[in-house]
């Protein structure tokens, strides 16, 4: 595929879950940008997606250029979210009694740590996690979010050309691609 970044999650590729809702994504007003991409895919198992473009429309148009005005589908959704509330004082406290056994007394090191200091110290250092993770990109899941997919047939990719056609623009598939033969009885200029 042409767009594809790599399969970090800021790239243009994602693995999708199953979808999260028994219903259908209900179609918004395809030119408005919505707060979940659009995601375009050969196979309705939405094993994987590719795009992430903000609108349906965008997300259609490169379909139809990706593959060459053959059907496809497009669903809408949004990356999963990394849990980053991953410290708990238990296992903070047990790892600072092993590290720490050696000048320790008769008690371990944090039996002294009260309820309100190990609220405090889960507190801090999952917010501390979470910024690291917001300010190293970390804070996305590679996987997709995915709502139902929709089905973009042959008609559906005819309107669509047509759509944009009549609208003075050529749609992308309809450019001839660099390397390809002028029709015969045409010379190349």
């Amino acid at each position: 595929m042409s767009d594809i970044h790599g399969a970090s999650p800021s790239g243009d590729r994602a693995v999708a879950a199953s979808p999260s809702s028994p219903h259908a994504v209900s179609p918004v007003p395809a030119s408005i940008p919505s707060a979940k991409p659009w995601w375009f895919s050969r196979h309705e198992d939405q094993e994987m997606l590719w795009g992430g473009r903000p609108t349906r429309e965008e997300a259609i148009d490169a379909g139809i250029a990706e593959y060459d005005g053959e059907p496809f589908f497009i669903c809408q959704g949004g990356h999963f979210r990394n849990q980053t509330d991953i410290f708990d004082a238990d296992t903070v406290a047990d790892r600072f009694d092993d590290v720490n056994a050696d000048y320790a007394g008769e008690e371990n090191a944090s039996e002294s740590w009260t309820a309100e200091q190990c609220r405090d110290l889960e507190q801090r250092l999952n917010a501390v996690m979470a910024a690291w993770c917001a300010e190293h990109g970390h804070d996305r899941a590679y996987a997709i979010d995915a709502g139902l997919p929709e089905h973009i047939d042959a008609s559906a990719i005819e309107a669509r050309r047509a759509e944009t056609e009549g609208l003075g623009a050529q749609h992308e598939s309809a450019v001839a691609k660099p390397d390809a033969q002028p029709p015969v009885g045409e010379s190349a200029q």
